[in-house]
C-alpha cells in the first residue's frame, strides 16, 4: 500500500479477521466484527460491536 499523507510508502499490509451476528435477549441482535493486524506496523486489535433491537 502507498499513501503519502498516512505515511505508507509500498507498506505490506495484512490481518485476519472474525465477523457475525448473533441473537441475544429481549428481542436483540449482536453484530460484531474483530481484526488483528498480522503484517505491517499495527499491533492492536480492531472492535467494532453493535447492538440493534428488533421490533414488530
Amino acid at each position: 500500500m502507498s499513501d503519502e499523507v498516512s505515511g505508507f510508502e509500498d507498506e505490506f499490509l495484512a490481518g485476519v479477521g472474525l465477523n457475525g451476528t448473533v441473537a441475544g435477549p429481549w428481542q436483540t441482535l449482536i453484530n460484531f466484527d474483530i481484526g488483528f493486524p498480522v503484517a505491517g506496523p499495527g499491533e492492536d486489535f480492531v472492535a467494532y460491536v453493535a447492538f440493534l433491537k428488533l421490533f414488530g
